[in-house]
């Protein structure tokens, strides 16, 4: 008979009767056999080395290259230089790197059989919502590794954990985000599944709010700092080309994802000189992180910039925060605000004023004598309350500097420029009082004054 029928009827007879599982005693003879098989190539294709200091090298197996036995006579060491000095420790390497890998560090579990049917699978239902809810980090590495795990349950993970670390009684959240490593397994996830190479992840908001703070608390700024330098010609996938709302979304993107940054710093890292010293380096290097998304203009830093930067404004008016603020970082942040503040007096007199400890009403007294009728009068809403709430302020202080004058000046400013947000009716001038009514209408004033002054919260 022919070797090719031979063949033949072992591949019709192997299709008839498929071979039988292999047990665990043959896949174990398989597996050795292959990683054999892989070393010995691995020593053909790359020659014999020797540790640069001159050692043997140490296998990962934890066995000791002394342990061995040293061949005596030089025909022995020739014969023996490729077990000695041949690439075992490269071999190894690589097979840890593989075996290692998120998708194949764990085995995906196996659903248990139901006996009833539909309560079987509600009782398997319940059960995975349990682990969910008990063990957010193991239920996703059990995903990783059956390869289903996306990026909303990278998400939930993160999100479940760091809840649970907030209701817990230890007090340092960040010391539970750090070790628990959740941060750093889903970054490696990302890394294994081709997911950090896109950056349609950076447009996820909730994502990028989860993932962020365990970064901080794992020392891994660097991930992010690399995020916001990293090139977006595009972001979403499948998304029609349009240059204009690909650079916005850009934008937008990385400026929540600076913001994002700032905030955990504050919470997770080192606290609001941290966050400063992250702030100001995304100022320093603001060109180089928009130049990646679109032309480096003004409204294009103000983009970047302006969430991050009216925060941390809002920020420094805590008085916990105001009090541990450095002055070289307070000086610093105020010469950044023409990077993003269209009316940057306006916030660096609000922030002077506001200064724990060494609070200066100058600027602010300099920038109310700057404005005119007209520029009041066509001011935004939201402007306009500014300019009434750094006048009370600076009026409030002026007071307990004992400087009367300025502070009545101020205060019949505001009155006379912004009665309808002090919630006082403009008064018929066209009408002349008598000496009674003006005694009165001043001694009036100066009772509202005082008790809009009193009512005046600066925090």
């Amino acid at each position: 008979m022919k070797p090719s029928t031979i063949l033949n009827l072992r591949s019709l007879a192997a299709k008839i009767n498929p071979p039988l599982p292999l047990n665990p005693r043959e896949s174990q003879q398989l597996l050795t056999l292959l990683t054999s098989s892989f070393r010995q190539q691995l020593n053909r294709e790359h020659p014999p080395f020797r540790s640069e200091t001159g050692e043997h090298p140490v296998q990962l197996n934890g066995s000791s290259p002394k342990a061995a036995s040293v061949p005596k006579t030089r025909e022995h060491q020739a014969k023996n230089a490729g077990s000695h000095y041949s690439s075992l420790a490269s071999a190894d390497r690589h097979l840890e790197s593989i075996l290692t890998n998120p998708l194949l560090a764990h085995g995906p579990k196996r659903r248990r059989a139901s006996s009833s049917g539909a309560s079987g699978q509600s009782k398997g239902t319940f059960s995975e919502a349990q682990h969910m809810v008990n063990d957010p980090i193991g239920w996703f590495e059990e995903h990783v590794a059956s390869g289903a795990a996306t990026i909303d349950m990278a998400r939930y993970c993160l999100e479940a954990h760091a809840k649970a670390l907030y209701s817990s009684p230890d007090p340092s959240v960040t010391n539970g985000m750090k070790n628990s490593a959740a941060g750093s397994k889903v970054l490696q996830w990302m890394q294994s599944s081709g997911l950090a190479s896109s950056n349609e992840f950076l447009t996820k908001e909730k994502f990028v709010k989860a993932i962020v703070p365990f970064l901080v608390s794992e020392g891994r700024k660097d991930v992010i700092w690399r995020w916001l330098r990293r090139p977006m010609p595009s972001l979403v996938s499948g998304a029609p080309v349009n240059v204009e709302s690909q650079s916005q979304l850009a934008l937008r993107a990385k400026g929540h994802l600076l913001l994002t940054l700032v905030k955990a710093e504050i919470s997770n890292g080192g606290g609001i000189n941290a966050a400063m010293q992250q702030y100001l380096q995304s100022v320093a290097h603001r060109a180089e992180i928009i130049d990646d998304v679109t032309p480096f203009t003004w409204r294009s830093s103000a983009k970047l910039l302006g969430p991050t930067g009216r925060y941390l404004t809002h920020q420094m008016r805590s008085s916990s925060h105001n009090m541990e603020l450095r002055s070289e970082h307070f000086s610093a942040f105020v010469t950044s605000l023409r990077c993003w503040a269209s009316d940057f007096e306006l916030y660096a007199a609000s922030l002077h004023a506001q200064r724990s400890g060494a609070p200066d009403c100058t600027p602010a007294l300099r920038y109310l004598r700057k404005l005119s009728k007209g520029s009041v009068t066509e001011a935004s809403v939201k402007r306009r309350k500014k300019i009434v709430e750094l006048s009370l302020v600076t009026a409030r202080l002026l007071l307990e500097q004992n400087n009367v004058p300025d502070a009545a000046r101020v205060m019949d400013f505001v009155r006379s420029n912004f009665p309808d947000e002090l919630g006082l009716r403009a008064h018929d001038s066209a009408r002349e009082l008598s000496a009674a009514e003006r005694r009165d209408r001043v001694e009036h004033d100066e009772t509202v004054n005082l008790q809009l002054l009193e009512g005046l919260d600066l925090r």
